[in-house]
Order: structure tokens, then C-alpha cells, then sequence
């Protein structure tokens, strides 16, 4: 028997690219036991004043390893309206297809490369677990000692 195909849409992004195109991302983890070629299509509905765009062409050419990431880039129209929009993707390789869907704003030129999720896909990228809030907290305080106790030393050295 071949070994199983298998993949899932773990988020999507929004964000431009660095000539200011809007991209839309969608970051795939491939969860079977063979390399995946992902092809696929965008739409984005419910937009600025009811607009509808698409289907949009994901970028070819994406393959990953079994037990690989990576992104599938769908590069968009500069003229597309930052949104709000909904957007919905589906990926294929082979036989094996799998859809996602989240509201998505793109940033304006020069603004910030990533947007907030709704729906699924926000629980799973940007967890609220109060144990993960924590341990940040925790990774950032022992990162900050961490730095004061290095710059504390060079300056002792340096008496």
C-alpha cells in the first residue's frame, strides 16, 4: 500500500509584498507520509461595499516534505480594497483537498504585515490559554534579566 497523503491549512496571513502588492498566505503543514505539490484557488467575498473577488490562482510550484511547512502565496491586485474581506482558499494535492476560511483586512502600504483571524483559524494560531500568556510573560522577563545581567558585567569589565 502507498504510504498516506495528507495536509492542513493551519492560518492565513495578509500582508504585502515588498513591491506593496497584497499577498494573501495560507501556511501548510504537510501531515502525511509522502511530499504534497499544493495547488489551489482564493476567493474573498463579503468585502468593502458587498464586493467579490476571484477565484485567484495560488502561486505553483509549492511542495513540501512530509512533516514540512511552508507557505502557498496568493498575490493579489494592488488596486484589491484592504477589506475587510472573507477569505476562503482551497488547496489541493492530488486527490487530497482542504479548505480555509477567515476574515482578513490587508495592511495599507507600509503598515504592519500580519492581521488579526476569526473563526478557527484564530484559536489556533494566537492561542488565549492563559498558560501560554504566562509562559511569554515568563520568556520575556528572563530574557530582559537576562540582558541587564550581561550589560551589568561589560560595564564592571570595563572599571
Amino acid at each position: 500500500a502507498e504510504p498516506p497523503t495528507d495536509f492542513r491549512i493551519e492560518k492565513l496571513i495578509a500582508l504585502r509584498n515588498p513591491k506593496g502588492r497584497p499577498v494573501l498566505r495560507a501556511i501548510v503543514h504537510n501531515t502525511g507520509r509522502r511530499a504534497v505539490d499544493l495547488t489551489g484557488r482564493l476567493r474573498l467575498t463579503h468585502g468593502p461595499g458587498g464586493l467579490n473577488a476571484g477565484p485567484f490562482e495560488a502561486n505553483r510550484g509549492v511542495s513540501l516534505p512530509p512533516g514540512g511547512s511552508g507557505g502557498v502565496g496568493v498575490p493579489l491586485s494592488a488596486k484589491l480594497p484592504v477589506g475587510p474581506w472573507q477569505a476562503s482558499i482551497a488547496l489541493a494535492s492530488g486527490r487530497v483537498h482542504r479548505k480555509a476560511e477567515a476574515a482578513v483586512t490587508f495592511p495599507q502600504q507600509g503598515g504592519s504585515p500580519i492581521v488579526s483571524f476569526t473563526g478557527a483559524l484564530a484559536s489556533a494560531a494566537f492561542p488565549r490559554s492563559g498558560k501560554i500568556a504566562g509562559a511569554a510573560i515568563a520568556a520575556f522577563a528572563v530574557t530582559f534579566a537576562g540582558a541587564y545581567l550581561i550589560r551589568r558585567r561589560l560595564q564592571e569589565s570595563r572599571r
